[in-house]
């Protein structure tokens, strides 16, 4: 049975990225948009990105390496005020994505998919 979630205090969000136009920023932006409506506390590595200068329209920079986003992703969800792990959709044929939510669930975080119209476990 599928039912909606309560929010959580912190949660790591969780997608596809490469191969995607503009690294799939737009469907974090929404999805972390929407989840913060409703009283999530979001970790998005979308926004971690551009606080670091990687700009979305533009090919990625050398200074920008897969193991140096997986070292600080990885530390995201193992933080231990993250609670849990949103997967938007997609994330299943995500290398990253999978190695995410496998370090999640090996860490006891609770596991939620994300949908345009809501969490659900």
């Amino acid at each position: 049975m599928v039912r909606k979630t309560k929010p959580k205090s912190r949660a790591y969000l969780a997608g596809p990225m490469r191969n995607y136009e503009e690294y799939n920023f737009p469907a974090f932006d929404e999805a972390t948009a929407w989840l913060r409506g409703k009283g999530w506390i979001v970790i998005s590595p979308a926004e971690i990105d551009r606080e670091l200068g990687l700009d979305p329209t533009q090919p990625l920079p050398d200074w920008f390496t897969l193991e140096t986003a997986m070292q600080r992703d990885l530390h995201e969800i193992t933080h231990p005020e993250t609670e849990a792990i949103i997967l938007l959709p997609g994330w299943v044929e995500s290398e990253g994505s999978l190695k995410e939510v496998t370090t999640a669930m090996a860490c006891g975080r609770q596991v939620y998919f994300y949908e345009p119209e809501g969490v659900f476990e």
